[in-house]
């Protein structure tokens, strides 16, 4: 399939791209690593350059993955955190943003045991968690119910967003 695109490279607070030009603006595993006030502000931005019905989606760490974030807590502690500063997002969190999402989800239970801090456990649950998704595709239900490593959310640009 071809699909005819442009990639930019640009600060998230400041895009260098016209207003209302854009249909799709990604960010995945980039606003944690700022400051609330900062999120609003690329948020904002990202929602300036959209045209009309187009998508903005964010992607974060899950504040609610209870094994991904002890293991980043122990991480941070013994110095082996590579990623910098980071603070996960809840659901509520990202419904204070303004406009809010039209929905937020979350994915990836199984998969924050990757970031277990010992390496040798992390590359050995990565296979057999493989395996099991393999031998249990059922499991993968298992995201819709229990908070799972990532969080994703998506606003529509219409006429609420077009205040920002």
């Amino acid at each position: 399939m071809n699909v005819d695109c442009d990639f930019i490279v640009g600060l998230i607070f400041y895009l260098p791209i016209r207003d209302y030009s854009v249909d799709v603006v990604w960010s995945s595993g980039v606003i944690e690593h700022y400051r609330i006030n900062e999120q609003q502000k690329s948020i904002n931005e990202s929602l300036r350059v959209l045209k009309k019905a187009g998508r903005l989606i964010v992607i974060v760490p899950n504040k609610k993955a209870v094994v991904y974030n002890i293991s980043r807590m122990l991480s941070m502690k013994i110095g082996k955190w590579k990623f910098g500063y980071e603070e996960p997002l809840s659901p509520r969190e990202f419904y204070c943003f303004q406009p809010k999402p039209i929905t937020c989800y979350s994915i990836g239970f199984l998969h924050q045991f990757r970031f277990i801090t010992l390496p040798i456990i992390g590359f050995l649950l990565n296979d057999i968690l493989n395996l099991i998704y393999k031998l249990c595709p059922s499991l993968k239900k298992l995201d819709k119910r229990v908070p799972g490593y990532l969080l994703g959310a998506l606003w529509i640009k219409n006429d609420i967003c077009d205040a920002t």
